[in-house]
């Protein structure tokens, strides 16, 4: 698997880190727990279409998200029980933002995670 983009940006206490892969986006989160997620191919083919940009487009946007001068600007992170809220609060195009919910990782519990769109 070949890794074409990723970051890390430390937000609101948690280090988060980023990895696009050739089909997928991995997320993490780190503080006082783990949180991860997997945008496979078809919800980040969905997320493009939306937003009208290519793959490459949506992750290099991503991308200079976290490597901005202050991630925190762009990124709202919100514990909610397990869950944890995950906002990209910068604009991907005009009235389009990203919410992304990640929920708790911790010993060995696994769970489903949702991802959204609002526009």
């Amino acid at each position: 698997m070949q890794i074409k983009l990723c970051g890390d940006a430390k937000i609101s206490g948690y280090t988060v880190i980023f990895v696009y892969h050739e089909n997928s986006i991995s997320i993490t989160a780190i503080k006082n727990g783990l949180w991860h997620t997997v945008v496979d191919s078809a919800k980040l083919d969905e997320l493009c279409d939306l937003v009208k940009q290519t793959r490459n487009q949506y992750t290099q946007n991503l991308s200079e998200s976290f490597s901005s001068s202050d991630p925190s600007s762009c990124f709202t992170l919100r514990e909610e029980g397990a869950n944890l809220n995950f906002v990209w609060s910068k604009e991907i195009k005009k009235g389009i933002k990203v919410s992304i919910y990640i929920l708790n990782a911790i010993l060995d519990h696994l769970r489903m995670f949702s991802l959204t769109t609002f526009i």
